[in-house]
């Protein structure tokens, strides 16, 4: 991959992680999670008239509902019901190796063994990270299983952009995908949480809770799906999606820093290093 290719696939990834932190920002402003979703799209999907639609209805419809109430609706969803942003940003990453199956089997993209290796290496730092959280903070299962619904659901549109992400405008496809994707989110909305009017009209911090929105649609969703879309319309699946497994790194660093998320050396002993003795291995 060249150089200029894995720079982009990083920044994509400090954007994701960022949204994590958007997101909590956001629900602790006034938003309930289905209407910052919903609007988030709504945001982007205005922009439609300036582009040409990219491919047919059947995919956009596809793609809007795994990137849309799919990825985005649970893992809103899951900060909602009590999963903290660092955990959250940790879990979504499994959806690289969910790509990375899906893949195997559904578009016959073999993994090289280095690749196999990086996941495997990876997905014992995953491991290994959420059990020292989890030590010292409780991990909602609820909010677990809707974050790794939503990285099914990533998992599932990554293969599905590159099948129809070929030759197409990465910043029409974000656009049009955010148009399908919207109206479902809010209908879910008005219904779960109440008329958005009266919602809007309530909310503690509208400043914040506009900038959520517009850093959102801007750059978690625009910017950030378009430069994704490209990378996987000129790289196999395989190859981009463990790109992903940055955004916990910076996702946790990010709620330490910004909302005081704890990472103590006791949880780190008591954690893993424990584990890791009990089993006889250190």
């Amino acid at each position: 991959m060249p150089t200029r290719d894995l720079l982009l696939g990083v920044l994509v990834t400090f954007i994701w992680a960022a949204n994590f932190v958007a997101v909590r920002f956001g629900l602790d402003a006034g938003l309930p999670p289905l209407l910052m979703t919903g609007l988030r799209f709504l945001a982007v999907a205005v922009f439609m008239p300036a582009f040409p639609r990219p491919c047919g209805w059947g995919p956009l419809l596809g793609l809007g509902a795994l990137f849309g109430l799919g990825q985005l609706g649970l893992s809103t969803l899951s900060v909602a019901a009590g999963l903290s942003p660092g955990i959250a940003s940790l879990a979504m990453q499994t959806q690289a190796f969910f790509t990375i199956g899906l893949a195997t089997i559904v578009l016959r993209e073999r993994p090289a063994p280095r690749n196999i290796v990086g996941a495997a290496i990876a997905g014992m730092g995953i491991t290994l990270l959420g059990i020292t959280h989890g030590h010292s903070a409780t991990v909602p299962l609820g909010g677990l299983a809707l974050i790794l619904a939503a990285a099914l659901c990533w998992a599932g549109g990554n293969l599905l952009l590159r099948h129809v992400g070929r030759g197409t405008s990465p910043l029409a496809m974000a656009v049009w995908i955010a148009a399908p994707g919207s109206l479902p989110l809010l209908c879910l909305s008005w219904a779960l949480e109440g008329s958005p009017i009266a919602i809007l009209s309530t909310v503690r911090s509208p400043a914040v809770a506009a900038g959520v929105i517009a850093y959102s649609a801007i750059g978690s969703t625009l910017a950030a799906t378009g430069i994704w879309a490209s990378l996987l319309a000129r790289h196999s699946a395989v190859l981009i999606a463990p790109l992903s497994l940055l955004v916990p790194v910076f996702g946790m660093s990010l709620s330490a820093l910004l909302l005081h998320e704890q990472f103590d050396a006791q949880g780190l002993d008591s954690g893993p290093i424990n584990l890791l003795r009990r089993r006889g291995l250190l």
